[in-house]
């Protein structure tokens, strides 16, 4: 699997990128890829991984975390996104890449492209940052022609050294639901000078 150990751009414009935890939508980390000053983001759809990967839900402040375990787990739920050089190396800084997470190759394929997310009512129910990210592929680059199920290569962030216990935590398919049943993320807001304070400075080897 090819990694960037130098976390390098290269000329390219236009990168697809896969998330599948808090910077998803309606999650809150989303406002990452809806602010315009860190660079551009445009929805593309929702994906899962073809390979099955161990998503937990560790630390006290409930963090999800992929953790480099190809084979293992689930094939895991999140949204592609396609972004620019800027947006790239502003989510290597946020992820504290490659410190911390490092910035991969995954292969995942089309669950819903974002035609299908618009016209469907749960979008808006569910999304209160939907409107901020365009839905146009097509807008400034050459992904237009993507499609459900097609196989997209793409960079997603997982994490690489970590403690064993965090192999012993419950592994998920879709962090959003894990969210809906235990509300991590209300916990997450109920501390979250704490919690901001922490994910820059916790050591996980």
């Amino acid at each position: 699997m090819a990694t960037e150990s130098n976390q390098q751009t290269g000329d390219k414009t236009n990168h697809i990128v896969f998330v599948y935890g808090t910077l998803r939508r309606g999650h809150k980390n989303q406002y990452v890829l809806t602010e315009r000053g860190n660079g551009q983001a445009v929805y593309v759809g929702q994906a899962r991984t073809v390979e099955k990967w161990p998503l937990v839900i560790g630390t006290k402040f409930n963090i999800p975390f992929v953790l480099y375990k190809p084979g293992y787990g689930h094939n895991v739920i999140g949204e592609i996104y396609k972004v620019d050089n800027k947006m790239l190396k502003h989510l290597d800084w946020f992820e504290d890449s490659p410190s911390w997470y490092k910035r991969r190759k995954l292969f995942v394929t089309m669950t819903m492209d974002q035609h299908s997310l618009l016209n469907t009512t749960s979008a808006s129910s569910q999304d209160h940052s939907a409107k901020d990210i365009p839905a146009n592929p097509s807008a400034g680059g050459d992904f237009s022609e993507m499609s459900v199920d097609e196989k997209i290569e793409c960079w997603g962030y997982v994490l690489e050294d970590f403690k064993e216990d965090l192999e012993k935590q419950e592994y998920y398919a879709d962090y959003s639901e894990a969210v809906k049943k235990f509300g991590y993320e209300k916990e997450m807001e109920d501390e979250e000078e704490h919690y901001l304070e922490y994910v820059t400075s916790v050591t996980l080897k």
